[in-house]
């Protein structure tokens, strides 16, 4: 019984010098919760518009008829596209574009309306920018409804003066109907999508960076794992005491970054708090122990911000949901299962956008169990060797 009570008492102090030390550590403070308070509602604020509506384009319209005219004005009408130039050549609409006053070119060829009255098509070209791929959806977006919109019309026109009715007419017009059914994000915005994996991204790095930041701090001060008290005993009591005081931490910043911020900019929820409690503890603490077994090779506070933040883009572009993990190179999918937010962003989508429940991401999640108990015990063989060196 004083074995368990000592062990126990080893645990409350080492997480009541670690919580103490966070606290006062500007810096390790400001990364692990002013980092995480900043950056989801700045990123969240930035693609709060959700959509990309009016995209500045330039119609060159070499027609110059009534019913060239007619497809400008629903160009113009459409909420993807916002006429901001006519100009009268493709030279001067490639001069606006190339000073970035356009994002899009539309020419109207000539003959338009004589092709049209003689039943054979009318051509319009279209001229995106491809490097920018959300503008140049938006461009042949609008351009294709106006365009498809604007040959239903002239369609149905012509059914109608062959003696069919409005309503004959339209089915005809359009014997293949198709409907389009969003699904899990209904509106198609880029914020939803987005933002709920970056999220998880920046819970990851701030905590990474965080407790890196505390080892390579405490090293230059000179103190090590194993002037702890209680070390030579305890080691597993120091590593609990340790990972509860960031436990501690991190749950508050779930809290904020993944319950309050997508509460606030409205990003789809359709799972319970309990099941995202579940599928969220081994993530969190498979990074804790993660930072942990990395903040033993820095030995100064910098050198944790300038590998993490160095390697943040490479977690970001391997995590799977800016890229298809099955379109990743081989060595990559291996990869990419160092790090616990590659294992933990696809079931938190699933539950949290999807309604999956934790069955659903059984698999994933005892992946991440997994992940958490190979840390754990990494975490303990360098406490242990760093006693051992201490005692040689």
């Amino acid at each position: 019984m004083r074995s368990i009570s000592n062990y126990l008492n080893t645990i409350f102090l080492s997480f009541k010098a670690e919580l103490h030390t966070i606290i006062r550590n500007s810096g390790a403070l400001l990364i692990l919760v002013g980092a995480i308070i900043i950056y989801p509602v700045l990123y969240s604020i930035a693609y709060s518009p959700e959509l990309l509506r009016d995209v500045p384009i330039a119609i060159v319209d070499q027609d110059n008829t009534s019913t060239s005219r007619t497809l400008v004005r629903m160009i113009d009408a459409t909420q993807e596209l916002s006429l901001s130039h006519q100009v009268a050549t493709l030279k001067e609409a490639e001069g606006l574009f190339a000073a970035n006053e356009v994002r899009g070119i539309i020419v109207i060829s000539d003959n338009f309306e004589e092709h049209i009255v003689k039943g054979r098509q009318g051509v319009i070209s279209t001229y995106g920018d491809a490097s920018y791929m959300l503008i140049y959806k938006q461009t042949l977006s609008g351009a294709s409804k106006a365009a498809l919109s604007y040959g239903a019309g002239i369609e149905i026109r012509r059914l109608m003066a062959q003696g069919q009715s409005e309503t004959q007419a339209f089915n005809q017009a359009q014997n293949i109907k198709i409907k389009f059914n969003d699904l899990y994000n209904p509106a198609s915005a880029y914020g939803s999508y987005v933002m709920p994996a970056l999220i998880v991204i920046i819970l990851q790095q701030t905590l990474l960076i965080g407790i890196g930041l505390m080892g390579g701090s405490q090293r230059e001060k000179g103190r090590h794992i194993h002037t702890i008290r209680g070390f030579d005993r305890f080691p597993a009591a120091i590593i609990a005491g340790k990972s509860l005081s960031y436990g501690f931490i991190t749950i508050f910043n779930a809290l904020f970054a993944l319950l309050m911020v997508p509460h606030w900019f409205g990003f789809p929820l359709k799972s319970d708090y309990f099941t995202l409690l579940l599928l969220f503890l081994p993530f969190a603490f498979a990074t804790i122990f993660m930072g942990i077994s990395l903040s033993a090779i820095f030995k100064k506070a910098e050198h944790s911000i300038m590998i993490l933040v160095f390697l943040s883009l490479i977690i970001t572009f391997i995590s799977g949901f800016s890229w298809p993990v099955y379109a990743l190179p081989q060595p990559l999918v291996y990869l990419r299962l160092i790090f616990p937010s590659s294992i933990f962003i696809e079931p938190y989508l699933r539950v949290r956008e999807m309604g999956a429940g934790l069955m659903d991401v059984r698999k994933e999640w005892l992946m991440q169990m997994g992940q958490m108990v190979i840390y754990y015990f990494i975490t303990l063989g360098i406490f242990r060797t760093k006693r051992h060196k201490s005692k040689s």
